[in-house]
């Protein structure tokens, strides 16, 4: 069986889940079809895919913390699409503060690791 392009996930590519266990990452599989709760993100060449991850978790970290309660939590295509952001013009910018912050997430979470080993 074979459907059209748009309905299959490739390593590389930019997905987000909007339902139950939500936000954005990296598809590092196979390809794949994937599930009607996620969303495949083709970005504009003009935006670094490392911003857009960071830019992304940003907007989940505020979700979730405008949340209470153990309530399925699910976004809309509808208030993604409302979302504005401002991003800096230049995608060599876009590129290092995106760089930086994953380096840092990345730090952060070797050290979140090492306590976890050492409790």
């Amino acid at each position: 069986m074979e459907l059209d392009e748009k309905f299959y996930a490739n390593k590389g590519d930019l997905l987000y889940t909007w339902s139950a266990t939500f936000g954005p990452h990296i598809w590092d599989g196979d390809k794949v079809i994937y599930h009607y709760h996620i969303w495949k993100i083709e970005l504009a060449n003009s935006i670094d895919k490392t911003f857009a991850i960071q830019l992304l978790e940003k907007d989940k970290a505020n979700i979730l913390s405008n949340t209470n309660g153990s309530t399925m939590i699910h976004i809309t295509k509808a208030g993604m699409e409302e979302k504005i952001v401002t991003i800096p013009a230049q995608i060599e910018e876009q590129m290092k503060i995106g760089s930086f912050l994953d380096k840092l997430d990345n730090l952060i979470t070797l050290h979140q690791r090492m306590c976890i080993c050492v409790n």
